[in-house]
């Protein structure tokens, strides 16, 4: 070392000494120079004094080590900047690297520039610009960044890292990419140990069966676990959930969502609303309570159906046993997600059936959504317009996106106010089987057989009663017209009587299975949400 580089470095070490003095009065840890090829002068401007170090620097301050090409110390501003392979250690293993720093010692900050990589150890974050706290251990940056944590990728526009906590806030433009699933999002947070996800704003979390799209919830990635809140949704290949709150368990296999849900079923065009459901995805089936309502969307009239409780699930395989003679449901615990899966829709305890065209009451309802059959079950009313049928089951079938047909197994009966409702004058047909067709989802003729027994108010041109006429035959053919019965063809075996209205006693005339529930029947359209 030239006698010059001696006197200079003897100089600094005078100055150092001095300011130490001072810093250890003030209790402030001074920076301190661990080596360097060479000092490149000194100077004082005002109150401050700077020295450059030129050359395999490597500076020290509270246990933090600075490598880099050259440096220039601030003695009195306890700061350093550093250039040319900048090299950061912290004690506890983090290291940072990049082509410039700012290293303010007091302030426990260092200002990174242009290639800046930050490492803790299994965990690494690349951008160009970083403003990192030493003793916090936090970093933050504001023009775009990438954390590497294990398989998973984050990068976004700003962002923030908690070393020490493993905890991440990555806003603007964020991209997350794992092999489990991919995430678009404007605000995230996100741990690297526990991998939780906490959405701050809205996101887009696609995985492999579906698309969760949430501006606030909480997502644990490790054990596939999330809960959504503040109007959230989810979907897949054919079902589509949104809800107020929805919450996800993979290990379960069973999702929860709360508060006006609706839950569609995009290839049966069925929409479910209803204050709470559950979902198991492994046997693809749905439970939905409070103020439950079903929409069955037609081509032309909807249908809506309200219940205490509906159970959606995929058809089960019938098994015919040959030697007992009897068909069997056999069951299947789990179904491939990957495969769709025609359903049925049961609806159980005071259900109601409403559309502009055709209303119906029951204990339960049952739809077929791969024959498209809606039956209605125990004590089950229809009325279409301004007739009433009854019977054990009603079986309605639909065609092409409308009403096709009807079918009433046992105990049909078709009762139609035939008069102002204060005579109770009522057209009466009553048999064992009903089969009725539809157009335009209004009936439009119906066949009873066999055993029929009629009572019917005939009407002239002017639509005056000419009385009353009581017949029987095997088989019936009625026919509608303008909402009201307008024929009745009898076929086999007829009996039939033609009877002034004076001459009857109008007070006892009705067929042995009459009912008239005009109070069953639903008035006006569910109300959804309310």
């Amino acid at each position: 070392m030239s006698f010059y580089v001696r006197y200079l470095f003897f100089i600094y070490c005078a100055i150092w000494l001095s300011i130490s003095a001072t810093y250890a009065q003030s209790k402030v840890i001074p920076l301190s120079v661990k080596s360097a090829d060479a000092l490149q002068g000194f100077q004082k401007e005002g109150d401050s004094s700077y020295q450059k170090l030129i050359g395999n620097v490597q500076l020290e301050h509270q246990g933090t080590l600075m490598y880099c090409d050259s440096a220039i110390i601030n003695l009195v501003l306890n700061d350093a900047e550093a250039f040319g392979d900048v090299l950061i250690v912290q004690p506890d293993g983090t290291t940072i690297s990049s082509d410039y720093v700012k290293y303010a010692g007091d302030k426990k900050l260092a200002i990174f520039r242009s290639n800046v990589t930050l490492t803790d150890g299994k965990n690494s974050l690349w951008t160009d610009s970083l403003d990192y706290q030493t003793q916090a251990k936090i970093g933050t940056y504001t023009t775009g960044g990438t954390l590497q944590a294990e398989s998973t990728t984050l990068s976004s526009e700003k962002g923030q890292y908690l070393v020490k906590t493993k905890d991440a806030i990555f806003e603007g433009d964020v991209v997350v990419t794992d092999p489990q699933y991919n995430c678009t999002s404007k605000k995230i947070a996100y741990n690297t140990q526990t991998k939780l996800i906490k959405i701050l704003d809205q996101s887009k979390v696609v995985n492999a069966s579906s698309i969760l799209i949430s501006s606030n919830g909480v997502y644990d990635a490790k054990n596939e676990a999330g809960k959504f809140y503040g109007r959230s949704s989810a979907q897949n290949k054919e079902q589509y959930i949104e809800a107020d709150t929805l919450e996800y368990n993979k290990k379960t296999n069973c999702s929860i969502a709360k508060g006006k849900v609706i839950a569609k079923d995009t290839a049966q065009h069925i929409t479910l609303y209803a204050g709470w459901a559950s979902y198991q995805e492994s046997v693809q089936r749905m439970i939905a309570y409070i103020r439950p309502v079903m929409k069955i969307e037609q081509e032309q009239d909807s249908f809506f159906l309200s219940a205490d409780t509906f159970l959606i699930a995929p058809i089960k395989p019938i098994v015919i046993d040959k030697k007992k003679k009897v068909v069997k449901e056999s069951y299947q615990e789990e179904l491939p997600n990957d495969t769709l899966h025609p359903k049925f829709y049961k609806a159980y305890y005071h259900v109601s059936l409403f559309s502009d065209s055709l209303q119906a009451s029951a204990d339960s309802i049952y739809y077929n959504g791969k024959d498209s059959i809606l039956s209605c079950m125990i004590k089950p009313v229809l009325w279409s317009r301004s007739a009433q049928l009854t019977g054990d089951t009603i079986s309605l079938y639909f065609k092409n996106g409308a009403l096709d047909h009807m079918y009433v197994p046992n105990n049909a009966l078709i009762v139609s106010q035939a008069g102002p409702s204060t005579a109770k004058l009522y057209d009466q047909i009553q048999g064992n089987v009903l089969k009725g067709n539809f157009v335009n989802n209004t009936l439009k003729d119906v066949w009873i057989y066999p055993n029929t027994s009629c009572i019917y108010y005939p009407k002239d041109d002017s639509g005056a009663f000419v009385g009353v006429n009581q017949s029987s035959a095997e088989r019936m053919h009625i026919y509608f017209d303008k909402q009201t019965i307008s024929k009745i063809v009898f076929q086999e075996d007829v009996k039939q009587t033609i009877s002034p209205l004076q001459d009857i006693d109008l007070k006892d005339l009705f067929l042995s299975k009459f009912k008239w529930v005009p109070e069953r029947r639903p008035k006006i359209k569910p109300v959804i949400f309310k």
